[in-house]
């Protein structure tokens, strides 16, 4: 991906999450979730993270480590939202940790392919 499409997905991201916590919220009767409310700053950081990053580094270049980072991204806005709408119902799951940890692997994966991999273009190339 590059750095005009990134940004592009991860904005549309952004609005979506915060339209659709202020929209699930007017429904709740009053009743909030912190991790609802704020699954939409996720995104914000991993969009700045990426542009900051990517003034040193050019990891938009780099495949594995964009798909990687965005599971990871997906992975955390997922159990933010799950968690969310669990707390304003009222109930619990024991099965969101596998959220965290899936995203947890994921990064590890991610800043692995940025030393380890390909670039677009085909050329082994590390940091």
């Amino acid at each position: 991906m590059n750095k005009k499409k990134t940004s592009l997905f991860y904005g549309v991201m952004i609005v979506f999450l915060a339209l659709f916590q202020a929209i699930y919220h007017h429904f709740s009767h009053g009743v909030t979730s912190v991790g609802l409310q704020f699954a939409w700053i996720l995104p914000l950081l991993a969009l700045s993270s990426l542009w900051f990053v990517s003034s040193f580094f050019p990891i938009f270049e780099k495949r594995w480590f964009m798909n990687f980072f965005n599971a990871t991204i997906t992975l955390l806005v997922n159990e933010l939202v799950f968690k969310g709408i669990l707390d304003i119902a009222g109930g619990d799951s024991p099965y969101l940790f596998l959220y965290c940890l899936g995203a947890g692997i994921c990064l590890i994966f991610a800043i692995g392919s940025l030393f380890f991999g390909k670039n677009r273009v085909g050329k082994h190339v590390g940091i």
